[in-house]
């Protein structure tokens, strides 16, 4: 997927690897707690991962934006994703 391909060679700090590791983690137990199910959770994970990855290399995307945004909404994505105009920074400040 494009989205992944952008961030994909990105690298970080360690203590910021380990920062959005531990996120994605606490996401990952709390969404199987909550389903039962471990495809779910692992979606969602893999996804603020990505989410994490824009924001911390300071790359726009409108799709990882709306991705973010559709979740900002208390929405898990499905197939269209909400719009927003905002960026990542404007969403997240």
């Amino acid at each position: 997927m494009e989205a992944y391909q952008a961030v994909d060679e990105k690298t970080v700090d360690e203590e910021t690897e380990d920062a959005v590791n531990q996120i994605r983690k606490e996401i990952f137990v709390s969404i199987f707690k909550a389903t039962g199910s471990s495809e779910l959770p692992a979606y969602i994970s893999d996804d603020f991962g990505l989410i994490s990855s824009y924001f911390i290399h300071d790359i726009e995307n409108s799709w990882a934006t709306n991705l973010f945004f559709t979740y900002l909404n208390h929405q898990i994505p499905q197939g269209e994703l909400m719009k927003t105009d905002k960026t990542m920074k404007e969403l997240i400040s």
